[in-house]
């Protein structure tokens, strides 16, 4: 089994960064971020961001997520600013970190409520999707998971083709939190009175797909 983990990307890095600052403002400020080669300024109150068009309207969390891509993939170091603003109008229909994750998927609704308890990421620490209600805090630890379960690429010594299931059981969760990494290995975090459920679930699934 190796448990060397990847480093994790430049590029995953700052996007993690940029999400913080994000989570992090509560009173109204202009962020203007740069990373040598491009600027970018965000609008952000109540831990919800925009990127102002022409006209003054909320951005999508589509095009607020393509502005930040740019920003963040150069894998160049990424510095910031704060100026202090009046708070936007609509700002409820902004963005939060999490919507900003999501915005990567257009998921159909068979698969709204695995996604909503579900934390996912690439080989190098990449953030794929989140649960649209968790704050920077939850998907930060997520994330520390991630790096650790990317090293575990071989856990599966009988050579599987799926994944392993790794189960933690708690009695502090209402139902279960997932981290998965592509390629790795899926951490369950489950109350025992799903226990039976998520086994069977994955059981299924993998002599689906086997």
């Amino acid at each position: 089994m190796s448990r060397k983990s990847p480093p994790r990307s430049i590029a995953a890095q700052n996007f993690l960064s940029v999400l913080r600052l994000i989570d992090r403002t509560i009173i109204p400020r202009l962020i203007v971020l740069n990373n040598s080669k491009t600027t970018l300024k965000l609008v952000v109150a109540r831990q919800r961001a925009s990127v102002k068009n022409r006209s003054g309207e909320i951005s999508s969390a589509q095009d607020l997520l393509a502005a930040i891509l740019t920003l963040c993939t150069e894998d160049l170091p990424i510095t910031y600013r704060l100026e202090a603003i009046p708070e936007p109008d609509s700002i409820e229909n902004a963005h939060t970190a999490a919507a900003i994750v999501n915005a990567q998927s257009q998921s159909d609704d068979a698969f709204a409520d695995e996604l909503a308890k579900a934390y996912s990421f690439t080989r190098n620490g990449w953030i794929l999707s989140a649960p649209p209600d968790c704050a920077y805090a939850s998907l930060d630890a997520a994330a520390r998971i991630a790096t650790k379960a990317a090293g575990w690429a071989k856990l599966d010594d009988q050579g599987s083709n799926n994944p392993p299931l790794i189960l933690v059981i708690s009695d502090h969760l209402p139902d279960e939190r997932t981290v998965s990494v592509e390629g790795a290995v899926t951490i369950t975090a489950t109350p025992p009175s799903l226990l039976g459920k998520l086994v069977s679930q994955w059981r299924s699934q993998s002599y689906k797909d086997g």
